[in-house]
């Protein structure tokens, strides 16, 4: 999201490690592939559509090759016909968040989710067909969370706070009771003994 970008061992991998474009734009196919696997042929047909296949695999062979170089021997691991993806990838993470922000419906929870997204998915392959549909997608998931933030009537109110690192448990009333009158109000006092979350 925002842009192609890996990272290993906390340190970011340096542009002059892609020996090959193609490292690249492999590590990208994998990330965006269900369960980080392709098939070969599959990751050969969208790289090299115009070479024969022994070339093609050839090709395939040095990329592979140089993205192991470039993220760890590890990362990318061929298993039989299938290649993976060994990798923590930002969509994911981001979808992840929707999906709890959708099930708990707590403000915080879709703030979070919408923080990850950091940008149009891989603005450098505009025109690349294999990355189109998935960026549509995100980008969809992402107005969606934004009208569903919207609708629970919170993003004026709590524009500015910190997010929650956990949630309240057993506090479902009053929350809802809190959003409802904080979406009536312009001020709004909370009262009661110490400890019991007013700040929060």
């Amino acid at each position: 999201l925002g842009g192609f970008a890996a990272v290993t061992g906390g340190e970011p991998v340096p542009e002059t490690v892609w020996r090959l474009r193609k490292g690249r734009e492999l590590v990208k196919l994998l990330a965006l592939a269900r369960g980080h696997r392709l098939h070969r042929e599959q990751a050969m047909d969208v790289l090299w559509p115009d070479r024969d296949p022994r070339a093609a695999a050839n090709n395939l062979n040095q990329v592979v090759h140089v993205a192991r170089r470039a993220l760890g021997a590890d990362a990318i691991a061929v298993r039989g016909e299938l290649l993976l993806l060994v990798a923590d990838v930002d969509v994911d993470r981001f979808e992840r968040a929707a999906s709890d922000a959708r099930r708990s419906r707590s403000p915080a929870a879709y703030r979070a989710a919408l923080s990850l997204y950091r940008g149009e998915l891989l603005p450098e392959n505009r025109y690349d067909d294999w990355a189109e549909s998935r960026r549509d997608e995100l980008e969809q998931l992402h107005d969606a969370l934004t009208g569903e933030l919207d609708e629970l009537g919170a993003v004026d109110v709590l524009r500015g706070l910190p997010l929650d690192t956990s949630s309240f448990v057993g506090r479902e009333r009053e929350l809802a009771e809190l959003r409802r009158l904080a979406g009536r109000t312009r001020l709004l006092t909370l009262v009661g003994a110490g400890g019991a979350g007013k700040t929060r």
